[in-house]
This record gives structure tokens, sequence and C-alpha cells, in this order.
């Protein structure tokens, strides 16, 4: 498909898909999808292995009907090869060659909501983790989007800004998170240690409650028997009665300590998944300002060289 009509094929598709694309803003998703069909023009692919077993230059399908796999019909059903990401300079081009098309979708919309919407959708097509490659090519593609007309300047800047102000705060978060995952892992350990300890005194009460059973057995005694016999019966009775009372009390220390240890489980697990996802919603911002830093703080300069020349225009016009 040409990228021309991709803005106009692009906004029913949008219609219909709001699981993907939500309801609040169209036009936006359009200019997201617009933009990520530029940068994949410029994706090319691997090359292919030579399978002639002499070594020749000769390609796939180049017989009888030509095109070979390029050209043949896709099948119903068949596995979409996702291309390489680009080259910096091939998607540096591609944005040159398409800037026209890239104007228009941004048009549609108010002129600083549309060039938001295009630098949040480069930002989303850069920071894929698919995209990763790309990243150091970030002040290239920035400048280039920049330098067509595409991103003012005075909109990087507040972008910039608000980068720079996020990372502050996810940083935090991030850190935030991390000692409350570390909390909860501590947490975790003692109720662990705890467990294994009232387990252990379960075994040991057990086993005395066997033991007492067994003196009773052995202290049962006949017709007529003598004080010490009477005495002996009587002391594993009341042995036997402390064993059992002490092996329930342990049976419940077992049952306690198990609900604490899987409610310290619970959380550690609840931690480990809010430090996680607060690292991936940290990481689009961190990346930015990774790699977008350069070409940021070399815009920062020249706006600040340029001030002055502006306020002398001024001054000599009045």
């Amino acid at each position: 498909m040409a990228i021309e009509k991709v803005p106009d094929d692009a906004a029913p598709l949008v219609k219909k898909d709001p699981k993907n694309f939500g309801t609040g803003d169209a036009q936006g998703a359009v200019i997201a999808i617009t933009l990520n069909a530029v940068l994949l023009s410029a994706s090319v692919p691997a090359e292919e292995e030579d399978t002639n077993g002499k070594g020749g230059n000769k390609k796939k399908g180049a017989g009888k009907g030509g095109g070979g796999k390029k050209n043949a019909k896709p099948k119903i059903g068949a596995k979409v090869e996702r291309l390489p990401p680009p080259t910096g300079d091939a998607a540096k081009e591609a944005i040159v060659k398409h800037k026209a098309t890239l104007a228009k979708v941004i048009k549609v919309k108010d002129a600083k909501e549309g060039q938001q919407s295009l630098l949040l959708a480069f930002e989303s097509w850069l920071c894929n983790e698919y995209n990763e490659p790309v990243l150091p090519a970030a002040p290239l593609l920035l400048k280039a989007l920049c330098d067509e007309g595409l991103l003012d300047s005075a909109m990087l800047a507040e972008y910039w800004a608000k980068v720079l102000s996020t990372c502050e705060s996810d940083a935090k978060e991030v850190l935030d998170a991390k000692e409350d995952c570390e909390e909860a892992k501590t947490e975790l350990t003692a109720a662990d240690e705890q467990l294994k300890v009232a387990q252990k005194e379960d075994v040991d009460a057990a086993q005395q409650a066997k033991w007492a059973a067994t003196e009773v057995l052995n202290a049962r005694t006949g017709n007529q028997p003598t004080a010490d016999e009477v005495a002996r019966e009587k002391a594993a009775s009341l042995a036997d009665t402390k064993a059992r009372n002490d092996k329930l009390a342990k049976l419940k220390n077992v049952e306690l300590f198990h609900k604490k240890q899987v409610a310290a489980l619970n959380a550690n697990e609840a931690a480990i998944r809010a430090l996680a996802d607060k690292i991936l919603q940290a990481r689009t911002c961190e990346l930015m300002e990774k790699y977008g830093k350069t070409f940021f703080e070399t815009l920062a300069a020249d706006s600040k060289v340029s001030a002055p020349d502006k306020a002398a225009e001024i001054k000599a016009a009045a």
C-alpha cells in the first residue's frame, strides 16, 4: 500500500477496533498508524541465504512465473513474518520522503495536539522492545522530525521538561517499590522460619504423645495393684493428657504460622509484581532520557544562542 493512502484507510479501521485504539482519540490513532507505516517502510527484509549450491546470486523464484516468495499470494492463516527494524539512516530518509503525508495527518488536529500525538507515537515506536536497535539513532530521528517542520522546538522543550520530571518521580517510585519488595521478602523469610520451628515442635510433640500413650499401656495395673503401680498408672494418665493437649496446641501453631506464611508469600509476590510494573512504567521515559539527551541538550543550547539574536533584531527594527 502506498504510504499516502494509509491515513484514509486507517481512519475506518480505527473506528472498527475500539479494543486496540479506544474511542477518545481516533485521529491520534491515525497519526500513530501513519508514522508506523512510514518507519516500517524503511525496514528491509533480511538477506536470504543462497540455496543454489554454487554460491551464485540466483534469487528464489526467479524461474518460471518470476516474483518468487515476495510476490506470492499470502495464504489465509499464514504466519506473518515481521521485518527487522530499520536502520537510523533509513528511518530518517523515510521521514523526509513522507513528510507531506505526516504533515497532512497532523494538521487534521489542532497544531500542538497533532504534534504531541506524533511525538507520543514516535516515543511508543522507538521504545518498543522490538525496535531497541534503533534507540541510539533517537537524536538523528528527532532532528529529522524537527528539521522537516513536523515538531517545533517549543513543544519539544515542553516534552523534555516533562520527561525529566517524570523520570525523577518514576525513580522515586521504583526506589519505594524496591524497599517494599525487600521488606516483603524479609517478612516472608521470617514467616518461613517461624513455620519451620512450629513444624519441628509439632513433630516433637507428636513423638512425646506417642511415648506417653505407650506408657499408659505399660502402666496398666491388674488386680490388687501395689501403691507404686497405682501411682505409675495415674502419672502415665496425667502425662498422656498433657502430651495430647500439647500436641493439639502445637498443631494449632502450625496452622497459624502456615496462614501467616501464605499471607507473607502473597504479599511478597504482590510486591514483586508492583516493582515489575513500576520498572515497566518507567521504561519509556528512562529510555527517552538516556537516548534523547544529546538532541534535547543541543536544542536547548541552540535556543539560548538564538534568543539574544532575536532580541537584537527586535531592538534594531524598533
